[in-house]
C-alpha cells in the first residue's frame, strides 16, 4: 500500500537551477489484470506489467508516467525495469526537469522502456502542449477481432462496425494454414465494410511469411505488420519482394536510426511507433515526422499499455497521425486505474480539454506489487 513507509534515498541538492527540483518520486510495480486474455503469437497475455512513477515538484506541481513491459516484444524484462527504474529515480531527484531530462536520456539506449516513465512523467509535470489541448479533439481508433467460431466472429464484426470502428485488427503467426483459412473467413465477413490490419508479431520464418503473403486475398487488407524476427532485417527485404500487400514494421523499430534503415532498405510502407521507445513526447514527434519525411506513412499506439500511456499517444496522434489509431490497451484491463478514463464514441477516442487523467489510488493500490518512495 502507498500510505506505508517507504525507504528515504537522498541525493546532493540541486541549487540555482531557476525552475523547481523534483522533491519526490514515487515508483511501483503493478500487475493489471486483463478482462479476457490478449493472444499473441508469442503467448497470452493475462495481465500487464505496467511501471507507474509520479514526479512531484517543489511548486507543487505534478506529473504521471508509464511504462508496461511485455516479455517477447522488448528485450527489457519485468525485473531489469524495477531495477533501472530506481537508478533513475536516484538520479534525478531534486534536479530541475530540464536537467532530469537530460539525466534520465542517458539511460535511453541501455532501457528506453524504462526511462519513459518518468521522462512522460516529467512532460505532464511540466505542462506539454500536446497534454493541455484547449479544444476537443478526436482519433479513429482500430478494433482487435478475437473470436474463432464463424458464427461469433460475425457477430463480433458486426456489433464493432455498429460501434463506428473502421479499422479492424487481425493476429495470426500461429499456424500457417490456420491463419490463412481464418483471415478469409474475416475478410468474408467483412466485405469491404473496413480496413483490416493483420498482424503476425514475428511469427513466421521467412518461407512461411512468403507463403502466407502470396497466398493471402489482398482484399480489404490495410497492411500486414512485422512477419518476422524484429533483428531479422534480411527477412524484411525478402518478404518485401513477394508481397501483394503494404507491410508495417513495429518490433523492428526502436529510433530513429530503425526509420532510416527501413527507408534505405525499402522494406516498408508503414511505421508503427509506441511511445514507450521513445521516453518523451518529443522525442516520439520526431520520429513520426521522420517517417513522413522518408516518405513512409506513420501508425501510432500500444495495444499494452495502461490509461496513461494510451492517454499520451492519443493527444499526439491527434496532431500528428493520420491513420486509426492502435493506443487501445486502456480497453484491457478490468478497470481503469484513473478515475477519468478515455471516452470512445463512434470509433474514436475523445479528447476533452479540462480532464486530465486522475489516478484512482484505490485501484492502484489494488494492482501494486512493489513500490518505492525517493524523496529529499
Amino acid at each position: 500500500m502507498l500510505q506505508s513507509p517507504k525507504a528515504l534515498i537522498s541525493t546532493p541538492l540541486i541549487l540555482d537551477t531557476g525552475d523547481a527540483v523534483i522533491k519526490k518520486i514515487t515508483f511501483l510495480r503493478t500487475e493489471i489484470p486483463l478482462t479476457v486474455p490478449y493472444k499473441l503469437s508469442f503467448g497470452p497475455v493475462r495481465h500487464f506489467d505496467t511501471f507507474l512513477a509520479c514526479i512531484e515538484l517543489e511548486d507543487g506541481r505534478i506529473g504521471w508516467g508509464e511504462t508496461t513491459v511485455l516479455t517477447g516484444y522488448t528485450d527489457e524484462t519485468v525485473e531489469e525495469t524495477w531495477e533501472n527504474g530506481h537508478s533513475i529515480a536516484k538520479a534525478i531527484l531534486n534536479q530541475c526537469p530540464e536537467q532530469a531530462n537530460a539525466t534520465a536520456y542517458q539511460f535511453h539506449h541501455k532501457a528506453p522502456f524504462a526511462v519513459t516513465t518518468f521522462m512522460t512523467a516529467l512532460d505532464m509535470a511540466m505542462g506539454h502542449d500536446l497534454l493541455t489541448s484547449q479544444t476537443t479533439k478526436k482519433v479513429p481508433l482500430l478494433a482487435i477481432v478475437s473470436k474463432s467460431d464463424p458464427a461469433k466472429l460475425e457477430q463480433e464484426v458486426d456489433g464493432l462496425l455498429s460501434e463506428g470502428f473502421e479499422t479492424l485488427k487481425f493476429k495470426v503467426g500461429f499456424d500457417l494454414a490456420a491463419d490463412l483459412a481464418a483471415l478469409a473467413q474475416l475478410q468474408s465477413i467483412v466485405s469491404g465494410r473496413a480496413h483490416i490490419r493483420v498482424d503476425a508479431n514475428q511469427g513466421y520464418s521467412v518461407e512461411e511469411a512468403v507463403s502466407f503473403l502470396q497466398q493471402m486475398s489482398p482484399h480489404n487488407i490495410e497492411l500486414v505488420e512485422q512477419p518476422c524476427a524484429a533483428g531479422d532485417w534480411d527477412a524484411a527485404v525478402e518478404i518485401a519482394k513477394h508481397t501483394q500487400v503494404p507491410l508495417m514494421l513495429d518490433e523492428s523499430i526502436y529510433g530513429l536510426d530503425d526509420i532510416r534503415r527501413a527507408a534505405d532498405l525499402e522494406c516498408a510502407a508503414y511505421i508503427k511507433l509506441k511511445l514507450m521507445k521513445f521516453c518523451c513526447l518529443d522525442k516520439l514527434v520526431e520520429a513520426l515526422e521522420l517517417i513522413r519525411n522518408l516518405g513512409m506513412i506513420p501508425v501510432l499506439g500500444n495495444g499494452v499499455a495502461s490509461d496513461i500511456g494510451c492517454w499520451m499517444e492519443t493527444c499526439v496522434a491527434a496532431n500528428f497521425v493520420d491513420t486509426a489509431g492502435e493506443m487501445n490497451g486502456f480497453l484491457k484491463p478490468v478497470s481503469p486505474v484513473f478515475h477519468v478514463p478515455m471516452r470512445i464514441q463512434d470509433g474514436q477516442v475523445i479528447i476533452e480539454p479540462g480532464k486530465n487523467i486522475e489516478p484512482n489510488w484505490e485501484k492502484i493500490n489494488k494492482f501494486t506489487v512493489e513500490s518505492r518512495e525517493f524523496k529529499t
